[in-house]
């Protein structure tokens, strides 16, 4: 995942949940956990990316 990754179905007009959600993802982040094996930090513009 990578900020701006919908941004072509934006661009030819075909929004949907999926592109919408895509688009509120500005970064991702994958560290080593230290009670788990890793840690995914998802950094989100909008609540539409929960979905």
């Amino acid at each position: 995942m990578s900020k701006g990754r919908s941004r072509i179905p934006f661009e030819t007009g075909k929004v949907t949940i999926h592109s919408l959600s895509a688009f509120a993802v500005d970064d991702v982040e994958i560290t080593k956990g230290t009670k788990v094996p890793i840690v995914i930090k998802v950094y989100m513009s909008n609540s539409a990316g929960i979905y």
